[in-house]
């Protein structure tokens, strides 16, 4: 159960980029909408902070402790794939 909703949050966290807009960021600014946070480099980021927090027991150098890692990497890079496929 505790997977499912860590990756339901790795794809959804690219949109609270959002909130962006209330610190007075436009859209076309690198920290705006589909921006930073709908890049491939905060994926991996954000994957290496969830496996981190939550998985520590698994070492990132060994086969899961990276399988994890790049499993919410991948699926928080799937936010931003999916969101180059609307206008």
């Amino acid at each position: 159960m505790e997977i499912w909703c860590f990756g339901y949050f790795c794809a959804t966290i690219p949109d609270a980029d959002v909130l962006m807009f209330d610190l007075g960021y436009s859209y076309g600014h690198w920290l705006g909408h589909r921006g930073f946070f709908h890049s491939i480099f905060f994926a991996f980021i954000f994957g290496f902070i969830i496996k981190s927090l939550f998985y520590r027991g698994f070492k990132l150098t060994s086969a899961t402790g990276f399988m994890i890692f790049l499993g919410f990497s991948l699926i928080t890079v799937s936010h931003g794939v999916l969101d180059a496929m609307t206008t």
